[in-house]
C-alpha cells in the first residue's frame, strides 16, 4: 500500500482551475512529443516511440556529447572541467525527472493512459541506465535529492495507477537516494 508523503497534494490538483488543467495538459503533451527545454536550452527531439533511450540520460544538448555512464563510479567522474563534454548541468537537468510530476497530474485529471506509459517508460529507462553510484547522474547530492522530490511527486499523484514493477524501481532509487 502507498502512503503518500505530500498530503493534499491529489486533492489539490484535482481542485485545478481550467487554466492549470491546460498548463498541465501542455507540459505533458511536450514530453509524450519528446520536447525538453531547460536552462535556455532544448534537448534533441525524441522519437515518441522511444522517449526515452537510455543516452538520453547523458546527454549534453549543447555539444551532443555523451557523459560517462554505468561503466564508471560516480565519483571518479570529473564533472567540475567536463573534459570537453560540456557542462554538466544541462545531464543533470533532465535527470531531475521533472518532466515527471506533469505527466502524473494529466494521468490523474485526465486519466491519460499515454502519460502513465510515459512515466513508466522514463522510470524504467532512468533505473537500468543509472545503476546507484554509476555515472554522472549520481555525483551531485543536490541532483539526488531534487530527483526524489520528482519521484515522490510523480508517486503521490498517481502511484496506486503504476504497475508494481515501476513502484519498485522508484523504491529502489529513493533508498539508494537516501543512502547516498
Amino acid at each position: 500500500q502507498l502512503h503518500p508523503v505530500l498530503r493534499g497534494l491529489r486533492d489539490a490538483a484535482l481542485a485545478a482551475t481550467p487554466e492549470q488543467r491546460q498548463a498541465i495538459a501542455a507540459a505533458a503533451q511536450n514530453t509524450l512529443g519528446g520536447q525538453f527545454s531547460a536552462l535556455g536550452r532544448t534537448w534533441p527531439r525524441r522519437d515518441p516511440d522511444r522517449l526515452f533511450h537510455p543516452e538520453l540520460w547523458r546527454l549534453d544538448p549543447v555539444t551532443g556529447r555523451l557523459w560517462p555512464g554505468p561503466e564508471a563510479h560516480t565519483f571518479d567522474i570529473d564533472f567540475r572541467h567536463g573534459g570537453g563534454r560540456g557542462d554538466v548541468k544541462y545531464v543533470w537537468e533532465i535527470n531531475r525527472l521533472q518532466q515527471l510530476p506533469p505527466l502524473g497530474a494529466h494521468l490523474l485529471l485526465a486519466g491519460d493512459d499515454q502519460s502513465r506509459m510515459a512515466i513508466e517508460a522514463a522510470i524504467d529507462s532512468w533505473h537500468s541506465a543509472n545503476p546507484p553510484f554509476r555515472g554522472v547522474c549520481w555525483a551531485s547530492g543536490i541532483e539526488v535529492a531534487l530527483r526524489a522530490i520528482s519521484l515522490i511527486v510523480t508517486m503521490d499523484l498517481v502511484g496506486d495507477r503504476l504497475g508494481a514493477a515501476t513502484r519498485q524501481q522508484v523504491g529502489e532509487i529513493l533508498a539508494a537516494s537516501a543512502y547516498w
